[in-house]
């Protein structure tokens, strides 16, 4: 019964005389459709004021930051994938490659073809049959570009590179590319090329040669997760992110245990104490 039944109902017997209804009836009728609008007040009332439980989009918010002050209290490895943007001059950067396979030095004339990222996650999932690593970009990102744009010929398509304590800078200037468009061009970043040509960061903890297993899988539908269909952007505040699964094919460099790596721990970048002897 709605409100404005319940209205009807008390017009029309303010309208009737008592001569059609006992006085008993009457009371009766009309207590009915004031109690039935005053149920129908509070219950509206209620709803009003979330007292029927946090609406769905409450309710994700809430998850949401739930979630984002639970893993700011944990410790993530910080890295950053180095790749090689294809272009019409691709074929002229291997050949580069080549020529400097022994020498392992750097060709400046190719800097403007090496691109990088600081991962905002990244995992080792498996260990058999086959090496196995995830990561996600957030979209917008060139890096996600170049990983889409890779041969499927290639040995390798990227290097995962584990910054080590004292590369902190490091970890910013590719994270911002806004404010260094050519990272490689700056002077506190030192590297080398694989056997790909394929930057490897030097001072990291460890560097890993990888190619992808398939393409980005988007994230925007979970309904849709892993179907093969380009991501389109909302407008707004809404980021969307694609991920990336990648076999292992090769170490490139391994420290020794007394370098420390760099972590994200509560907005920061810090590291982890060694472990003490007992």
């Amino acid at each position: 019964m709605s409100s404005g039944v319940c209205r009807e109902i008390l017009h029309l017997m303010h309208r009737c005389t008592t001569s059609m209804f006992s006085p008993r009836t009457f009371s009766s009728l009309r207590n009915v459709a004031l109690s039935a609008q005053r149920a129908i007040h509070n219950i509206r009332s209620l709803h009003s004021k979330d007292f029927l439980g946090p609406r769905p989009e409450h309710d994700e918010h809430n998850l949401k930051e739930g979630l984002r002050k639970l893993f700011r209290n944990i410790a993530q490895p910080v890295a950053v994938v180095t790749s090689l943007m294809p272009s019409t001059s691709y074929g002229r950067a291997l050949c580069q490659k080549v020529e400097a396979k022994n020498t392992n030095t750097k060709i400046m004339t190719q800097t403007s073809e090496f691109h990088g990222a600081t991962l905002s996650s990244f995992t080792s999932i498996a260990m058999d049959p086959r090496p196995l690593v995830l990561f996600a970009l957030r979209l917008p990102s060139r890096m996600a570009t170049t990983l889409s744009s890779q041969p499927t010929s290639a040995e390798a398509h990227m290097v995962v590179n584990l910054l080590s304590a004292n590369q902190g800078s490091t970890a910013a200037i590719f994270s911002r590319p806004d404010l260094h468009p050519s990272p490689f061009e700056n002077s506190d970043v030192q590297y080398r090329l694989s056997n790909e040509g394929l930057p490897v960061l030097e001072g990291v903890v460890g560097a890993l040669s990888c190619k992808l297993v398939g393409r980005g899988i988007p994230l925007s539908d979970l309904d849709n997760l892993g179907s093969p269909k380009e991501v389109v952007l909302q407008k707004g505040n809404v980021a969307f992110s694609e991920l990336f699964i990648a076999r292992v094919v090769r170490v490139e460099t391994h420290a020794d245990e007394r370098t420390l790596p760099l972590v994200y721990h509560q907005r920061t970048y810090t590291t982890c104490s060694t472990k003490h002897q007992t």
